[in-house]
């Protein structure tokens, strides 16, 4: 039995499960457990989405696409994602100098879709690659989308593209309010 907290006591405690009950809604959010952890609460409230403005988030897709552009375009409008949502980064030369921590705990980002890659790049740690860092802290990163070719590989195609477009948080967003942001 626990005893009777005083003030602070009481105040630590609801902080700390604020935060722990605060991961696991984040996680289960990535991972399409949501409507499961919200039951576990007794909460049937219709709730945003884990990034802050779902209207205004952007995906980021990260990764060597040897396709002219306007093929990656009619990728996204075949599936009723607004380009001005996506940022590329596809040059894979630079990529080893980029950085891309800035979408740790970065809320206005709900997707990171990857290709082709190096595996050492900046701001990664001591982790193997990109990939590795965000597979070991899927609380801290939007949801990682891979696009892979028939045999599990990272490789872009515009069909991979769109297999993966359709498995982001944005496209269900998009899907489930009817809205087209296009």
């Amino acid at each position: 039995m626990v005893k009777e907290l005083d003030y602070k006591e009481l105040e630590l405690l609801i902080e700390e499960v604020t935060q722990k009950v605060r991961e696991e809604i984040i996680t289960a959010n990535r991972c399409g457990t949501l409507e499961e952890i919200l039951n576990k609460y007794n909460y049937v409230e219709e709730q945003e989405k884990w990034y802050a403005y779902p209207n205004t988030s952007k995906m980021i897709v990260i990764g060597s696409i040897e396709v002219k552009e306007k093929e990656v375009l009619g990728c996204l409008k075949a599936v009723g994602i607004d380009k001005n949502r996506v940022e590329f980064y596809t040059d894979y030369d630079k990529l080893t100098n980029m950085n891309f921590s800035f979408l740790r705990n970065n809320f206005n980002y709900s997707d990171i879709l990857v290709c082709a890659m190096p595996h050492k790049m900046g701001g990664i740690g001591d982790n193997a690659s990109f990939i590795s860092m965000i597979e070991k802290n899927p609380k801290e990163f939007p949801t990682l989308t891979k696009i892979t070719d028939e045999s599990g590989n990272l490789k872009y195609s515009n069909s991979a593209f769109k297999k993966a477009l359709i498995k982001t948080n944005m496209y269900k967003e998009i899907c489930d309010d009817g809205y087209n942001y296009i």
